[in-house]
């Protein structure tokens, strides 16, 4: 990956390879056996996908072989290039993780990441006319800016608003006691969830796994 955020739950960052990850040429024998087992439906995620080299080769082996994708980004190498090259292919969705509204406490909960950059891969993915979700972990740093996230994906034209209880796995779990948030605190989450379900229903879904 190339951030190092405080809730991975893979405990992915830049230098730090998956000591089970695919080589290229095992993860497209993986993709040929997928198009050939007729599986309908793949999320390419991460760490951060679009970081390794052979991405694109497993993306358009999957596309061109009938198989509907998700695309999982935390937007830092998305841009208009990227939106429209992923236009060509059967696209189910890109979800962009959007982990605050201020720099200042999204670069606190993914180090290394530049918000801007993030809000512009947002608006490449929709000017490109895929369907965009935005996924936001409540931790202790960031369950402040949870409404405001939630309408700047609003503004950004996503049609879901993926959230839920941060997972103890990864970094997160070595993490565990400076970023789970407190019972009261999710309960707020929830009630604040509820409310803007009911006001932006017509714009927005939320999922709360």
């Amino acid at each position: 990956c190339n951030l190092a955020c405080v809730h991975c739950c893979t405990d992915s960052a830049p230098g730090r390879p998956a000591p089970n990850a695919l080589s290229r040429e095992e993860a497209l024998a993986l993709a040929r056996q997928i198009v050939d087992a007729q599986v309908p439906y793949v999320m390419l995620a991460g760490g951060e996908p679009l970081i390794v080299s052979w991405f694109w080769e497993v993306a358009e082996l999957l596309g061109k072989g009938g198989v509907d994708l998700k695309v999982e980004s935390n937007g830092q190498l998305l841009d208009a290039a990227a939106a429209a090259r992923l236009a060509k292919l059967p696209i189910r969705s890109v979800q962009i993780s959007l982990d605050g509204d201020t720099q200042a406490v999204y670069a606190k909960q993914r180090p290394g990441g530049v918000l801007e950059m993030t809000h512009a891969a947002c608006r490449a993915v929709v000017g490109a006319g895929l369907p965009l979700e935005i996924t936001f972990a409540p931790t202790t740093v960031n369950i402040h800016e949870a409404e405001a996230v939630a309408r700047r994906a609003v503004d950004l034209g996503a049609f879901r608003f993926n959230t839920g209880a941060l997972m103890r796995l990864g970094t997160a779990a070595k993490l565990w006691d400076r970023l789970e948030p407190t019972a009261e605190q999710y309960a707020a989450f929830r009630r604040l969830l509820d409310g803007l379900s009911a006001s932006l229903n017509k714009k927005l879904d939320f999922c709360y796994i």
